[in-house]
């Protein structure tokens, strides 16, 4: 028996998140795991008369790779890969895992080599439509440490699959989101309070931007760009990142003009420092976000949901979004969680903003 919250959910991807109209081409892809959401999103996309493409790997795909590829095959972009992000207009990817910690054996300087290859591709498809979203599995659930069913009912709730008219409940939320921002909008400075942490971040009047389910699902964040050099202080994220498979825990981030001079962790701090060696942009942040999205109320071992959660703030280091207008560039973007919603606050232009996770305006 179909779950019509599946249903609910490619109607949200089709409809609203990527308007998706006749006559356009939009790729659909995920783990294998992820099949009966993909199907979902492929049904709709035909129904919608558009012309979708599955593009649907398989378990243990990404670990054979990585243990047989050569230096060659590990740096390689295909001719094809860069063909279709050029004459596709949407895509859409699902994230499914049966193992989420299959690749945390893998030599974090191989994943690097990739990302760099790949970073043409990942520019090119900045001019799609694109959005990428969730399917609930047990190993997920594991994560999160929560029954499937559970862990289920709080994905399709986060995405608004439980409202009578979920299209309209995320428009609806939008507008909320984009009153919010407005209400701070093109600030010169951001000051972030909160155990273990005092930061400071320059935003020099760049735009507040909002992410309202376009491009993920869940969604639920006001979002900027830092200027480059203008980051001080530190910071103490509350929760794990998960860093190729492997856990960071108790991550703090000691900033000056703009770089992080010194990174500290409880466990598996090596993993950091791999990732700022990748290039000198790895080291600035390209983004602050405030996670806006209650429903997203526990931390879950997936950033997808934990940068969403209310009243929390994520630091993204690495590539900035051009709609911020900020200007960091990284073959990275790796986004940590410091969750200030029991004795801490944000200072927008010094005028509180957001205190124990309550937004003042």
């Amino acid at each position: 028996m179909n779950d019509p919250r599946l249903s609910k959910l490619a109607d949200i991807v089709v409809d609203y998140s990527l308007a998706l109209k006749r006559g356009e081409t939009v790729t659909i892809g995920g783990p294998s795991p992820g099949a009966p959401l993909i199907l979902a999103i492929y049904e709709k996309a035909l129904r919608a008369g558009a012309f979708p493409r599955l593009k649907v790997s398989l378990p243990g795909e990404a670990e054979i790779f990585y243990r047989n590829a050569s230096d060659e095959q590990l740096g390689h972009l295909g001719e094809i890969d860069l063909f279709e992000a050029e004459h596709v207009q949407c895509s859409v990817n699902v994230a499914a895992s049966s193992n989420t910690r299959a690749l945390s054996g893998v030599d974090g300087a191989k994943i690097g080599r990739v990302r760099k290859a790949r970073q043409p591709l990942k520019d090119r498809k900045r001019k799609q439509r694109w959005n990428v979203l969730t399917y609930p599995t047990d190993a997920f659930a594991q994560e999160a440490e929560m029954s499937l069913e559970d862990f289920s009912a709080f994905v399709y709730r986060a995405c608004l699959c439980e409202e009578d008219d979920p299209v309209g409940a995320w428009k609806g939320f939008r507008e909320t989101l984009r009153a919010r921002a407005e209400s701070v909008q093109r600030p010169e400075e951001v000051r972030i309070h909160g155990p273990g942490t005092d930061l400071t971040l320059k935003i020099g009047k760049r735009k507040v931007c909002v992410s309202a389910g376009e491009v993920n699902l869940p969604d639920g964040e006001i979002y900027m760009g830092p200027v480059e050099d203008a980051v001080d202080g530190v910071i103490r994220f509350t929760y794990p990142a998960i860093l190729e498979g492997r856990e960071v825990e108790d991550i703090t981030f000691h900033f000056e003009k703009g770089r992080v001079v010194k990174a500290e962790a409880a466990k598996n701090l090596d993993l950091l420092e791999k990732m700022f060696a990748l290039d000198e942009g790895a080291r600035h942040a390209g983004e602050l976000g405030i996670g806006c999205n209650e429903s997203v109320d526990r931390f879950t071992r997936n950033l997808l949901f934990d940068e969403k959660i209310g009243g929390t703030v994520h630091l993204g280091m690495g590539e900035s979004y051009p709609e911020t207008e900020g200007k960091n560039h990284s073959a990275i973007h790796l986004d940590f969680v410091c969750d200030i919603r029991k004795g801490g606050e944000v200072l927008v232009d010094g005028k509180p903003f957001l205190r124990d996770g309550v937004f003042l305006v």
